[in-house]
């Protein structure tokens, strides 16, 4: 399919639905929307890439050059800048916010951005804040209200400001048959 073939789709659809939902808008430019996906209202979407069946809930602003794997789920009042890239099967909880310039100064000429990478299958809790140039690992759990500012090791537990690393994260079938084994 073109770029032009696609955002004649992609416009044709969003039309549809803000039919549907009393012409609440939504602001996508120059994006790349997977098959599957659900945009909702009062969504800032520019020059980004979104994998297959992603739900991106209202007031999440993402920007140039961020690219999002299959499956994501993004919630609300989520900020993603340039420089992001996040992995497929990702959870970003509400407020969470991802920064790119780690010494922005006012009227300087565009800066270089650094990259931060989330891989697959991460969730990060509500109102964490992840600083630029951090790669947090495959199946990590970053927890509510976390301030990120180096690496995540891969399958961590991150919780709390100090970023503590308080034990490995198991598989999911591990940890669900310790919560049946308490009852």
């Amino acid at each position: 399919m073109s770029y032009e073939e696609m955002q004649r789709r992609n416009s044709e659809v969003i039309m549809e639905d803000s039919k549907r939902q009393n012409m609440q808008t939504r602001n996508i430019n120059k994006c790349d929307i997977g098959e599957g996906c659900d945009i909702r209202p009062f969504t800032d979407l520019y020059g980004c890439r979104i994998g297959k069946n992603c739900k991106i809930d209202s007031f999440t602003y993402i920007e140039d050059g961020v690219v999002i794997g299959d499956g994501c789920r993004i919630r609300t009042h989520v900020f993603i800048p340039s420089g992001v890239t996040i992995g497929s099967r990702v959870f970003i909880g509400s407020h969470v916010a991802f920064t790119n310039d780690r010494y922005p100064k006012i009227g300087a000429a565009t800066p270089e951005f650094e990259k931060t990478v989330v891989e697959d299958d991460v969730a990060i809790g509500v109102g964490a804040i992840i600083l630029p140039g951090i790669r947090i690992g495959k199946g990590s759990l970053i927890g509510a209200g976390t301030t990120v500012v180096r690496d995540v090791p891969p399958n961590s537990v991150i919780f709390t400001k100090a970023e503590n690393i308080i034990k490995e994260r198991r598989s999911r079938d591990a940890e669900l048959g310790d919560i049946k084994g308490r009852r």
